[in-house]
């Protein structure tokens, strides 16, 4: 029998194969004003139990949709009940609880396992450290935006020549987007360029310099 995983808590069953609301209430982070017995009593509960327990046609799977074992071993105690309980129970604990618990008997039934869930503090000292945990990572990612941030706005004015440089009404031409992007041979960087047919001298007198050749980059202005 594969057993029952919510929010990475095992859930433990009868003979019967009902589930332990015990062990869903540990895996909900144990507070306890959710305790099974504070569900049990509510109207809503014992209406649902009852729906079940007398459904026309049917005697039930398991007989009877809830058990209460208080004599025996420790590990076998608890309150046990029905699937469709389980549903109900953690739908009253919390709607994201209420999800946890579907999506662990959709991970029992199609045999995938659940993505890790991160484990809830159980004491005040463990929910300090966790917050702190959480603040350093914040600062981290703050830290870490700034910074890329920072770069943005250095290189938005080498984009912009860039943009000018490839336009064919550009404000700068080739050897002005060259320098501005850093330290950069221009001499060889033209011969680069030229063997590989993306600028080339111009055959008018009345031009100098280097000019864009067409089909390979956005006609621009000469160099």
């Amino acid at each position: 029998m594969n057993t029952l995983m919510i929010a990475g808590s095992g859930v433990r069953q009868d003979s019967m194969g009902r589930y332990c609301l015990n062990d869903c209430h540990k895996a909900s982070g144990g507070d306890p004003n959710k305790r099974p017995g504070e569900w049990t009593r509510t109207a809503q509960a014992a209406e649902l139990i009852n729906e079940i327990a007398y459904e026309p046609g049917s005697a039930g799977n398991p007989a009877y949709p809830i058990s209460f074992i208080v004599t025996g071993p420790n590990d076998r105690r608890g309150t046990y009940v029905a699937k469709e309980l389980v549903y109900a129970y953690a739908m009253w604990i919390s709607p994201a609880f209420h999800l946890t618990v579907i999506r662990a008997f959709d991970a029992l039934v199609t045999g995938q396992p659940q993505p890790p869930v991160p484990a809830i503090p159980q004491t005040y000292a463990a929910a300090l450290l966790e917050a702190g945990r959480l603040a350093l990572e914040n600062e981290a990612l703050t830290v870490a935006s700034q910074k890329q941030q920072a770069e943005i706005t250095r290189l938005t004015p080498k984009a912009d020549i860039c943009e000018e440089a490839i336009r064919p009404e550009g404000g700068h031409d080739l050897r002005t987007f060259l320098t501005s992007i850093g330290p950069v041979n221009v001499p060889e960087t033209f011969r680069w360029l030229e063997r590989r047919k993306m600028i080339h001298r111009p055959t008018s007198k009345l031009d100098t310099g280097w000019l864009v050749t067409r089909n390979n980059m956005t006609e621009g202005r000469g160099a």
